[in-house]
């Protein structure tokens, strides 16, 4: 019997007892999956060398399941076992991916949902060479073991949910020498992609997976076929989206539609391999094309913008409002420091705009990571573009700027938010199309964004939103380039408009308008009181009872919190609950030693945690302290998120300071320390 845990892909192998002069072509293995309620699920098998086959699969429900493993050839023994089972057991970790379960289009068409149909927000990023430039056990940057490896986890830190990459379809490294088409290698895929592709599902990343770009397809459509299938069968059971082929139809007029007609055969037999129908669609030109529309396998268009400036936004309304409606990505735009005019400015407005738009998510790229640049020897990727090194380019701006991006778009419900390009704001002068603010907002005008780019001028288009419902909004300004929030606090609506507010800076803003239900919440008093003093306390773990959660709400700095040992850093919180709805926007944390390398604030909402600031270093001879835009909570907790030995918290304290009079962190540390709670 074969343990699995559910949306979890587990290997089933077993051996030929006969030998083929070609095992690639000469026998087919399929399995079929019955599960506990009686629904089945087909997959491939395939030749992994030698006398071994193999089937992956992931079960999609808990319980018992039975198999049967039939091949071409009935006279294989060893290719038509027994029957056999596999038992799936519950996922026990924290990966959205395994918990929700694989990808499907949502039901009103314009976002990728989850199978349990909670939102999916795409954040990928590129990498067109990962399976052959991208090194596993070896990194040029200082501290790093693995580039590949090292890549991935910064990404998946950085909140990133897509890692967008390919294989060069008819390449000979897939195929045995002189048999391109003919005779798979598969020690290839074996000693080299599985572990990409493992890791990759390991660190709760979708893997948006391609065959190649538009010209390998020239005169192979029977190779890519068969590379399809082999590819579907060896990791189709891993979290997956495909994107068939990059650039399908590529540049070439006298090619275009012969390449787009051996695509397509490409992505139907995608289509009919995949048992689990995750995503497909097909990584457009430029030039906003329309292949492949109204297909059945096609389930989301992938568009590209290009590089080097910023689309109309009308381009995105083109495909947002064609009917039936299935879901818009920009996938391709403005890859950062591909030229020297794609900053990280023009990157956020790329994909902010694209977003308000209508996209349900962005593909970041960086030049030196999409193409893999080892160092300043390594020019084969530079083409017409600027050269940078991986190692430089994991540090860009841009790249953990889409981080808070993402966490602005799923901390509100942004997958009910739709574009609004008329009807809900007045500007007194038109601007051009590339400085003009982008609406989104839900039906019920519940919660209305608006992505104010950079160029944006409020002194020549001044304006207002509406019209809007007569009652209460929470208004925020978002900084994209830092993620931090500035609350403008309650606005009520008068004559169903609201009065733009000047942008905080001249840079890029975003807006927020958040209705409160029902009517205004109650301005909370600023105090300097110490709001976590006589509340109730909460750990993960304790080293002993005289090191116990009180011990850190104590105002006593001679004793401490301290955690069990020998447990996992990432796996502590010490919490406070204050027993009522209690407004605050100050941490102050002490801590023993220099323990902690980071952590987050995050308070409770009735349903989840949402995070409210995060940091990473707290030791030092005074606290450490963190102002954030104000929560109104019963709790509030303190998460590590990294460091060494175990958490020790000698204090740690939470206010509410009046935006108008806060203290500065570092003056706040000062008077704390001094034992004073009064004045700046």
């Amino acid at each position: 019997m074969v343990i699995a845990r559910e949306w979890q892909a587990v290997e089933i192998t077993f051996t030929s007892s006969q030998v083929y002069a070609n095992p690639f072509l000469d026998v087919d293995v399929t399995a079929v999956f019955v599960a506990p309620s009686g629904a089945t699920l087909t997959r491939p098998g395939f030749w992994d060398g030698g006398d071994v086959w193999k089937v992956r699969m992931a079960p999609t429900e808990l319980g018992l399941w039975r198999y049967r493993i039939t091949a071409s050839d009935p006279t294989n023994a060893g290719l038509n076992p027994p029957e056999g089972q596999v038992i799936s057991l519950p996922y026990r970790g924290d990966l959205a991916i395994f918990r929700h379960g694989f990808l499907k289009t949502s039901a009103n068409g314009r976002y990728l949902a989850y199978a349990d149909s909670s939102p999916f927000f795409w954040l990928a990023d590129t990498h067109w060479f990962f399976d052959s430039k991208e090194r596993w056990d070896s990194a040029n940057k200082l501290g790093w073991a693995s580039e590949f490896k090292g890549i991935v986890d910064r990404r998946v830190a950085q909140h990133f949910t897509v890692y967008q990459s390919v294989i060069f379809g008819p390449s000979p490294t897939y195929w045995a020498p002189g048999q391109v088409g003919e005779l798979i290698a598969p020690e290839y895929f074996r000693d080299n992609l599985d572990r990409k592709m493992q890791y990759i599902a390991d660190q709760g990343l979708v893997n948006a997976f391609g065959l190649g770009f538009s010209e390998n397809i020239d005169g192979q459509v029977a190779t890519q076929v068969r590379l399809a299938r082999y590819v579907v069968a060896r990791y189709g059971a891993y979290p997956i989206v495909w994107f068939t082929g990059g650039e399908v139809a590529g540049y070439d007029p006298g090619l275009r539609q012969s390449r787009v007609d051996g695509w397509r055969q490409v992505a139907l037999e995608i289509d009919r391999e995949d048992a689990y129908h995750q995503p497909q669609t097909a990584h457009y030109t430029s030039g906003w094309p329309l292949d492949y529309q109204g297909e059945s396998w096609l389930d989301f268009t992938m568009v590209q913008g290009a590089h080097g400036s910023l689309p109309p936004l009308q381009v995105y309304a083109n495909y947002y409002d064609r009917s039936p409606a299935i879901p818009l990505l920009e996938g391709e735009l403005n890859y950062e420091q591909i030229y020297p005019v794609v900053d990280d400015a023009l990157v956020r407005a790329s994909a902010y705009r694209a977003i308000q738009a209508g996209s349900f998510g962005y593909s970041y790229g960086a030049e030196g990571i999409w193409n893999a640049v080892w160092d300043n020897t390594d020019t084969s990727g530079d083409a017409s573009y600027a050269h940078w090194n991986w190692y430089d380019a994991i540090d860009f701006p841009g790249g953990a700027q889409m981080g808070y991006m993402a966490d602005f778009y799923t901390r509100l419900a942004w997958e009910t938010l739709a574009p609004r390009p008329t009807g809900w704001a007045q500007w007194s002068l038109s601007q051009p199309d590339q400085a003009m603010p982008a609406i989104k907002a839900d039906d019920e005008a519940n919660n209305i964004v608006v992505y104010f780019p950079e160029q944006y001028n409020p002194q020549s288009a001044a304006g207002s939103l509406g019209p809007l419902p007569d009652q209460v909004y929470q208004v925020r300004w978002f900084n994209p380039r830092t993620g931090a929030y500035t609350v403008l606090g309650a606005a009520k609506i008068d004559d169903d408009q609201w009065v733009v507010e000047t942008k905080p800076d001249p840079g890029d803003w975003v807006l927020w308008l958040q209705a409160i239900q029902p009517g205004p919440l109650p301005a909370p008093v600023p105090s300097m009181e110490n709001l976590a003093l006589g509340q109730d306390y909460h750990a993960s773990s304790q080293s002993d009872a005289a090191q116990s959660a009180a011990q850190a709400f104590d105002g006593n700095s001679s004793t401490s919190w301290q955690a069990a040992p020998g447990l996992s850093y990432s796996d502590q919180w010490l919490e406070v609950d204050f027993g009522r709805a209690v407004s605050l926007n100050t941490a102050v944390i002490s801590e023993n030693g220099y323990r902690t390398r980071g952590y987050r604030i995050e308070y409770w909402t009735g349903e989840d945690w949402q995070l409210a600031a995060r940091g990473t270093l707290i030791g030092g001879s005074m606290p450490a302290v963190l102002s954030f835009s104000p929560v109104t909570t019963t709790q509030v907790r303190l998460r590590f998120t990294a460091g060494v030995s175990s958490p020790s918290i000698r204090e740690l304290e939470f206010y509410y300071q009046s935006p108008l009079e806060a203290c500065r962190p570092a003056d706040l540390a000062r008077l704390l320390h001094l034992g004073q709670q009064q004045g700046c």
